[in-house]
């Protein structure tokens, strides 16, 4: 275990890069005037496995760690482990140790087995599309839990958050579910999924202290047809009864980022979308996710040309991982009511080619750690669960900024 030690020597590593005094802060002034992201700031680390488990466990759901096809599910408390999804059949999320290496000769060890957060209860009980936890956000002690329905035909979601220990055994712990003020832009499925931290100096102005959203689920008419993000505070879950936000990012399908049934870089129904990061001493929002970027098409996967994929449904061949990067200010602008939360675009798309080359890319979960700079993406690989790693530079972020973060984290 890293520990504490370790975690300050991270931090005075980081801040001796930085470009500004330890002692300074950045103020709401100087976060809308911050630099942007950038692609030359992204820098790869490598990958490593995740535990497999009992293959004929993981076949019938009894996998006391099957993570096998599972998916991200967020950051733990200390920064280094992370909460992972189970196999579908197994259910659940348990958590895992980060490894001291970055390698794919490393394979991280299981620290709790997987038990279900939410403690069976259902987001929207008698629906029966996908039920369950969809991610996972470590504040103030707090596990908070977002879940969506994976197939609402009928738009009936209601509730999306809830509320966790951080024992993930214990089977009476979850308060939930809960949902939103109905006046928000966004439905509930483009609440229920990935979570993330707003940095300290961009809370007042946006008027909350983290990110909610989810984006690109079927049927995309109850979903978000390009990212979403709502402003909120995960200490009301479970506190305030209904829970208020403000939506800052959200495509309903009458305004989508792009139509839905076509071939380009940004949205189409081929498109999924696994996380958020809102790197501190920057404006950028960065989600990561994973776009068909050839022609699109429904149908079988042979007909419509799909090397990866031959099951009936969507399709653009090849597909590759990416990043929509996104100016806070545009998001601040939302929420001030000059824009409307489908108006704004990405100021950059790139490429992430380190992971998947081979046109068959797919993503299933991505958790960023405010107090490393860290992103973690988990990509598809059927029987062998892989976690890549990514940072993300942040120049002119200051030391006691980032000590403040433990509070509210850890």
């Amino acid at each position: 275990m890293r520990g504490w030690i370790g975690l300050m020597a991270v931090l005075l590593a980081v801040a001796g890069c930085a470009t500004v005094a330890p002692t300074e802060r950045l103020d709401a002034a100087d976060a809308t005037t911050a630099r942007r992201v950038q692609f030359a700031d992204i820098d790869y680390l490598g990958a490593f496995r995740v535990p497999e488990g009992d293959r004929v466990g993981c076949n019938y759901g009894t996998g006391a760690h099957c993570f096998t096809f599972g998916g991200l599910f967020g950051i733990g408390p200390d920064g280094d482990t992370l909460y992972l999804n189970g196999h579908a059949w197994a259910g659940g999320v348990g958590e895992v140790r980060i490894p001291d290496e970055v390698s794919l000769s490393e394979t991280a060890i299981v620290v709790q087995d997987i038990h279900d957060p939410a403690d069976g209860v259902e987001v929207d009980p008698g629906e029966v599309n996908g039920q369950g936890p969809a991610a996972g956000m470590v504040y103030e002690g707090r596990l908070i839990v977002s879940g969506s329905t994976y197939y609402d035909a009928d738009g009936t979601q209601a509730n999306s958050h809830g509320v966790s220990g951080l024992d993930l055994s214990l089977g009476s712990d979850f308060d939930g579910w809960y949902r939103f003020n109905p006046a928000l832009a966004a439905n509930p499925r483009s609440l229920g999924g990935y979570m993330t931290i707003i940095p300290l100096e961009w809370q007042a102005l946006l008027g909350g202290p983290a990110l909610t959203g989810n984006c690109c689920l079927p049927i995309i008419s109850n979903s978000s047809a390009g990212p979403a993000a709502t402003v909120f505070d995960p200490a009301d879950v479970g506190v305030s009864g209904v829970l208020t936000g403000t939506t800052v990012l959200y495509y309903p399908i009458q305004h989508p980022l792009e139509p839905e049934n076509t071939q380009n870089e940004y949205f189409n129904l081929a498109t999924q979308m696994g996380g958020i990061a809102f790197p501190s001493g920057t404006r950028s929002v960065l989600f990561i996710g994973r776009q068909g970027t050839g022609p699109y098409c429904y149908g079988d996967g042979a007909p419509c040309g799909d090397l990866c994929d031959g099951s009936k449904g969507t399709h653009a061949y090849p597909y590759r991982h990416q990043i929509w990067a996104y100016d806070a200010n545009d998001l601040l602008a939302v929420k001030n009511g000059a824009a409307q939360p489908w108006e704004i675009r990405p100021y950059a798309i790139w490429a992430l080619g380190d992971m998947d080359s081979s046109g068959c890319a797919a993503i299933s979960g991505a958790a960023y750690d405010p107090m490393t700079n860290r992103q973690y993406v988990a990509a598809d690989y059927g029987d062998e669960p892989i976690i890549h790693v990514y940072t993300i530079d942040r120049v002119g972020v200051s030391l006691d900024r980032r000590l403040a973060l433990p509070a509210l984290l850890r």
